[in-house]
């Protein structure tokens, strides 16, 4: 009788084993599709092909054009402040975000309803939404939110917290996606 140190282990913390294909295999089974083959051969060739592609999917693996290509969303921002000395003050126009391949948005702008226009820098991460618009006067909003889906994908709200213009200002803010074209 011995004791199973597994056994007194948090499911969490378990040591799972993970097979992984050997360089070697890997070479040969990369040959295997580079050969000419029959029409069965090709299609078993490409089922297999589609097995790997489903398994990088689901690593959150990407080809690298998907990983080069640079994402723009057209967002009708609505922000009011809340509590401090510019209570009920409102921001209302276009957010333009160019968002890049890890999320990064080094150059987008905040187009407002009495035509101003602003630089906006900040990041993206999945559901995850962080903005710097730089107004005039040195003054700045920064905006941190939640979107209903990933923001890459321009689509539903993202609502949040912002803090600004001025150092005492905070407030809500919501947004909605601009028809392509807007």
């Amino acid at each position: 009788m011995g004791i199973h140190f597994n056994s007194m282990v948090s499911p969490a913390f378990r040591v799972q084993e993970v097979e992984v294909m050997d360089q070697r295999r890997f070479d040969e089974f990369s040959r295997s599709l580079a050969t000419r083959s029959t029409r069965r051969q090709a299609v078993r060739q490409a089922s297999a092909s589609g097995l790997l592609g489903g398994v990088a999917a689901t690593l959150g693996l990407r080809s690298a054009t998907a990983q080069e290509a640079e994402v723009v969303c057209a967002l009708q921002l609505t922000a009011v402040v809340s509590v401090g000395p510019d209570v009920d003050m409102e921001f209302e126009g276009t957010l333009m975000l160019e968002i890049g391949p890890e999320g990064a948005i080094d150059e987008g702008t905040f187009e407002s309803t009495d035509g101003a226009s602003y630089d906006v820098v900040g990041t993206a991460t999945g559901r995850a939404l962080d903005l710097r618009i730089e107004l005039d006067g040195g003054q700045v909003l920064t905006l941190i939110g939640t979107g209903e889906n990933d923001i890459i994908l321009c689509r539903g709200p993202v609502d949040g917290t912002f803090g600004g213009p001025q150092s005492e200002d905070l407030g809500t803010w919501t947004t909605t996606v601009l028809p392509a074209g807007s």
